[in-house]
Order: C-alpha cells, then sequence, then structure tokens
C-alpha cells in the first residue's frame, strides 16, 4: 500500500511539472526570438542611420533623413493587417541614394507585431521605442522591448 502511494505521489508531481513546462517555456522561447530579432533589428536600423545628417521630418511613426551622400533613410511602421482585434504593425527601414531607386527592408516575423512601438527625436538624437508581441498560440502571451538611441548629424 505503502509503494502505492509513492507512486501515485511521484506521477502525480511528473504530471504536474510537466503542464507547468507546457505552460512557462513557450512564453520564454517566444520572448527570446523577440529579443534576438529586436537586436537585429536595432543593429540595421543603427547601419541605415550611420550616414544621416538631418532630419528632414519626424513623427512618432515615420522619421526621414537627409543622409551625407545627398540621399534619404527613412524608418517607419507601418500596419499591414490585424491579427483577431490585434493590428499587425512593421518597421520599414528605406534607404534612397542620390538619383537611385529606393531600398526596402521591412521587419516582421510570422505571428508577431511591433504595435505599440514608436519614434521619438530629440535634436540629433533618434530614439526608437520597440515593442514586439507575439500573437501566436500560447497559454502566456510573450512580449519584449527595446529602446535604442541613435546619434546623427543634425536636429529637424
Amino acid at each position: 500500500m505503502a509503494g502505492l502511494t509513492l507512486v501515485v505521489v511521484l506521477a502525480g508531481g511528473v504530471f504536474a511539472a510537466l503542464h507547468l513546462e507546457g505552460r512557462v517555456l513557450p512564453a520564454i522561447a517566444g520572448r527570446d526570438v523577440l529579443q534576438t530579432g529586436l537586436a537585429s533589428m536595432s543593429q540595421h536600423v543603427a547601419e541605415s542611420l550611420q550616414g544621416a545628417m538631418n532630419v528632414r521630418r519626424a513623427d512618432d511613426q515615420d522619421v526621414l533623413c537627409d543622409t551625407v551622400d545627398g540621399g534619404t533613410v527613412e524608418l517607419r511602421f507601418d500596419t499591414i493587417g490585424t491579427s483577431g482585434t490585434t493590428q499587425v504593425v512593421v518597421l520599414r527601414v528605406v534607404t534612397t541614394p542620390p538619383g537611385g531607386l529606393a531600398q526596402v527592408r521591412t521587419w516582421q516575423w510570422p505571428m508577431t507585431t511591433l504595435a505599440g512601438s514608436t519614434l521619438e527625436v530629440q535634436g540629433s538624437l533618434v530614439i526608437v521605442h520597440l515593442r514586439a508581441t507575439y500573437l501566436g498560440p500560447s497559454v502566456q502571451p510573450a512580449e519584449a522591448a527595446w529602446d535604442e538611441t541613435y546619434t546623427i548629424g543634425g536636429g529637424i
């Protein structure tokens, strides 16, 4: 009888651990994916703004800068659709060389939105407030935030 009780208690502990793991690990993995993506996006934004010398136009969703070679670079949050009731927002980085065709790089991940992300300009600083939310099936929502400040040659 004591052996049977011990087996039941151990089995209950194993099932409880598996249930907890099934709820917590997807949120942790989702957050790690989001953080890795935001770090990569941040690096690309830094490279894109490296030659920026002047902010021509700015609001909380769009910043357009002139570049030292006579071109432009634009950071823009665009809504591309919805998932349920949540807007799916991506970051577009548009670089246009002088007299050339615009090159557009869109940052998005499957089942992820950058809704709530904003841009801010303070003099020669462009501050990007990134907020990523995983919209896929998960018991716990995965979210990650990343604020980065970039210095450019001039202000508005």
